[in-house]
């Protein structure tokens, strides 16, 4: 779309919105403000209120796009007009539009079904099982089986992912198709999300509420963890120390730690950075030797091995380690970090 008619379209949408009636009430669906009321007060100036008299706070009413809120009473707020990302005049039902037909709608919860985002690279795996880090799709249709419209129907998936979509109006004899987006976190274990679908209209007229399950399987998936520690104090390369094997004050010590994947999965796009906790007067992390490490995998079952050096005096007033361990990985909930705060002793005199 070319840029002037986004300026156009934008234009027309503010003119729709500028031009509602005063003091008249809508009904927003979707977005932050799903079924709220608003009231078109002045120019600039609009009063929202919730049914039920929820309290909102400051904070979450600019969560939702309210832009200098006033809270007028329980339930009841005055914002200047919200942000074009909280909602359009297409989401605005004029609220006299929203009374009953003559005959109800008949609404019905069908052809509920679980669709994967993409096909488990298991074979041997169902279609209809949701693995660790795989996400898809609950989706149904919402079905008006009356001769009357129902008006702001809402679809609600509640369970262990909440969700909520509003449509207008769905007339007799029509059928709203809705999906609802779910996911399992890579570290799952092997359970079931149980879910309730459920469909009301303004007026109440609502469904027979659905129970619907998904089975998730637990997948292979790694665990860090920190092996063993070798202290070098001797004369030799980066280090110069009494040869004890202890880190005492004073000396450049030279620091090698195992680092472990003991779980059954792989790693992958795995950084490990070494550096200090806090700056303690008397300790030298040295920058020009490496301390960060990347790798496109760390098998299961393997481990690594990485080797860094200090210095300090003996004037320092530590006793432990100052030094931490961070590793990231590609999914992001395996990652870990180790503080490496071995004890560092008053060295001979």
């Amino acid at each position: 779309m070319k840029l002037n008619h986004v300026v156009i379209a934008v234009i027309l949408c503010f003119n729709f919105i500028f031009s509602l009636d005063r003091e008249k009430e809508y009904l927003i669906i979707g977005g932050g403000w799903n079924n709220w009321t608003i009231i078109h007060h002045s120019s600039s100036t609009w009063k929202y209120y919730k049914p039920d008299g929820e309290y909102y706070s400051y904070y979450n009413l600019s969560k939702i796009g309210c832009d200098k809120p006033y809270i007028i009473e329980k339930g009841f707020y005055e914002c200047e007009h919200p942000n074009n990302n909280s909602w359009d005049a297409n989401m605005l039902i004029d609220k006299s539009d929203l009374f009953p037909d003559k005959l109800p709608p008949i609404l019905s919860i069908e052809n509920i079904r679980f669709i994967k985002d993409q096909m488990s690279q298991f074979a041997e795996v169902p279609v209809d099982v949701l693995l660790g880090g795989e996400s898809g799709y609950i989706e149904f249709d919402i079905v008006n089986n009356g001769k009357g419209g129902a008006k702001a129907v809402s679809a609600y998936l509640s369970g262990q992912h909440n969700s909520i979509v509003t449509k207008k109006k769905l007339n007799g004899k029509e059928s709203y198709h809705v999906k609802f987006p779910i996911s399992a976190p890579l570290s799952t274990e092997d359970t079931q999300y149980n879910y309730t679908i459920s469909a009301i209209d303004y007026n109440e007229f609502e469904a027979d509420p659905e129970n619907f399950s998904v089975e998730v399987r637990k997948v292979s998936t790694p665990n860090f963890e920190m092996g063993d520690i070798i202290i070098d104090d001797d004369q030799e390369g980066d280090s110069w120390g009494n040869s004890n094997q202890a880190i005492n004050k004073g000396e450049a010590v030279e620091l090698t730690f195992a680092l472990k994947n003991t779980g059954s999965g792989i790693a992958d796009n795995v950084s490990i950075t070494i550096k200090p906790t806090n700056t303690p007067k008397g300790f030298f992390l040295s920058s020009d030797q490496k301390l960060s490490f990347n790798f496109e995998s760390f098998d299961a079952r393997s481990e690594r091995r990485f080797t860094f050096s200090f210095l300090t005096n003996k004037k320092t007033e530590i006793n432990k380690l100052p030094i931490k361990v961070e590793i990231t990985e590609k999914s992001g909930e395996f990652g870990k970090t180790f503080d490496l705060d071995l004890p560092i002793k008053r060295g001979p005199e």
